[in-house]
C-alpha cells in the first residue's frame, strides 16, 4: 500500500481522481445536453430528446475539445488570429457529413431527410449551434487558464514573501546580537557593578529572540515586555547621560504582531539621539492599542547640525529591514510617518492587527 493512500480518505481520492482524468467534464457535458434537449424540443419526449441531444453533442465535444488543446494552442494563443479561424470553421465543416448521418438517417429514420445536409438551412443552424458550444468552452479554458496561472503567480510570490522574510529575520537577530555586545564590551571596559545585571537581561532578551519569536507571530504584550527590558538594557549602559521613558495606554494581552518589530525604531533613535548628545538627551517613546489599531511612536532630540534620514548608519540594517517586514507583512495596514525638525526626530507607526 502506497504512502498516499494511507493518508487520503476515499473522499480525497474521488476528488483527485475527478481533477486528474476530467471527470468533471461529464456533469457539465450531461446538463449541456439537457440544455439543448429543454430548448429545442418543447412538447416532446424528454428522454427521446436528451439522448438525441448526447448523441449531437459528441460532434461538438469533438470540435470544442479539439479547438481547446490544440487550434489555441497553434494559433489563437499566438495571436495567429486568421489561422486559427480558418482552422475552427474546417473542424466545424469537417463534422457536418457524419453528424447528419446519424441524426437524419440514423436518428430520424427517415432516408428522404437526408436532403437536408446539402441544404443552405442546415449549414447555417449546425454552424450556429456548434459555434455556440465552442465559444462556451473555449471561454471556460480561458477562464480556468487564468485563474490557475493567478493562483500560481500568488503562489510563487508567496514563497518568495516567505523565503525573504526569513532572510530578513535572520539578520535582524544578529544585529541585535550585535548591538547588545557592543553595550556590554563598553561596560566591561568600565569595570561597571551593572555588568552581571545586564547580563542576565540580555540573556533573558535573547531568549525571547532565539525561542519566542521563531513561530511567526507573538502577543503584543509579549513584544512590549521585550521592548522594555532592551530598554532597562540600555539604561543600564547609559546611566545619567539621558533619559528614555515609554508611556502605554490599552490592554495589550490577546493581540498579535510580528516580533522584532519595535525595536529597530528604537535603536534608531538612541543611536542618533542619545549617543550623539553628551549631555540633556532623551528619548520618549508611547504605545497604544485601541480596538485592533496600534500605534507606536518614538521621538528623540539630536545635536543641531545632525540631519539623518531614517535609516542606520553604515553597515546598520535594522530599519531597513523593517521598512521591507512592513511592506510584506502589513502591505494594506500600516502607516508609517516621519518628521524632523532642527532638534528632534520622530518616527510614527500605526498597525491594524
Amino acid at each position: 500500500m502506497s504512502i498516499s493512500e494511507t493518508t487520503h480518505s476515499p473522499a480525497d481520492r474521488v476528488i483527485h481522481n475527478f481533477s486528474k482524468y476530467k471527470l468533471y467534464h461529464i456533469p457539465f457535458w450531461l446538463v449541456y445536453a439537457l440544455f439543448w434537449s429543454l430548448t429545442f424540443s418543447p412538447g416532446g419526449s424528454l428522454m427521446h430528446a436528451f439522448l438525441n441531444s448526447i448523441v449531437i453533442l459528441i460532434f461538438h465535444a469533438a470540435v470544442s475539445y479539439f479547438n481547446n488543446y490544440y487550434l489555441m494552442n497553434w494559433f489563437l494563443l499566438q495571436r495567429n488570429y486568421l489561422s486559427y479561424v480558418a482552422s475552427l470553421l474546417l473542424s466545424i465543416s469537417t463534422v457536418f457529413f457524419p453528424m447528419a448521418v446519424i441524426y437524419y438517417v440514423i436518428l430520424s429514420n427517415d432516408s428522404s431527410a437526408s436532403q437536408e445536409v446539402w441544404s443552405l438551412r442546415f449549414f447555417l443552424i449546425n454552424s450556429f449551434s456548434i459555434g455556440f458550444t465552442v465559444a462556451i468552452t473555449t471561454s471556460a479554458k480561458l477562464l480556468k487558464d487564468y485563474y490557475q496561472k493567478e493562483r500560481k503567480n500568488k503562489e510563487l510570490l508567496k514563497l518568495h514573501n516567505v523565503s525573504e522574510l526569513k532572510f530578513l529575520k535572520g539578520q535582524i537577530n544578529p544585529h541585535f546580537l550585535f548591538n547588545s555586545l557592543n553595550n556590554l564590551y563598553a561596560l566591561s571596559l568600565k569595570k561597571s557593578d551593572l555588568t552581571p545585571n545586564f547580563i542576565l537581561k540580555l540573556s533573558g532578551l535573547l531568549r525571547y529572540v532565539l525561542y519566542d519569536s521563531a513561530e511567526g507571530k507573538v502577543g503584543l504584550d509579549k513584544e512590549i515586555e521585550y521592548l522594555e527590558n532592551y530598554l532597562d538594557l540600555e539604561r543600564i549602559r547609559l546611566s545619567d547621560r539621558g533619559s528614555i521613558s515609554m508611556v502605554k495606554h490599552g490592554l495589550f494581552r490577546g493581540k498579535l504582531i510580528e516580533p522584532m518589530m519595535l525595536v529597530p525604531f528604537v535603536e534608531n533613535s538612541i543611536k542618533h539621539g542619545i549617543n550623539s548628545i553628551a549631555q540633556g538627551a532623551w528619548v520618549k517613546i508611547q504605545v497604544k492599542l485601541e480596538g485592533d489599531h496600534f500605534e507606536f511612536s518614538v521621538e528623540n532630540n539630536k545635536a543641531p547640525s545632525e540631519n539623518l534620514p531614517l535609516k542606520d548608519q553604515p553597515g546598520g540594517i535594522g530599519i531597513a529591514n523593517t521598512r521591507r517586514r512592513l511592506s510584506i507583512l502589513y502591505p494594506n495596514s500600516h502607516e508609517l510617518s516621519v518628521r524632523e525638525t532642527e532638534s528632534t526626530y520622530f518616527v510614527g507607526l500605526k498597525l491594524v492587527l
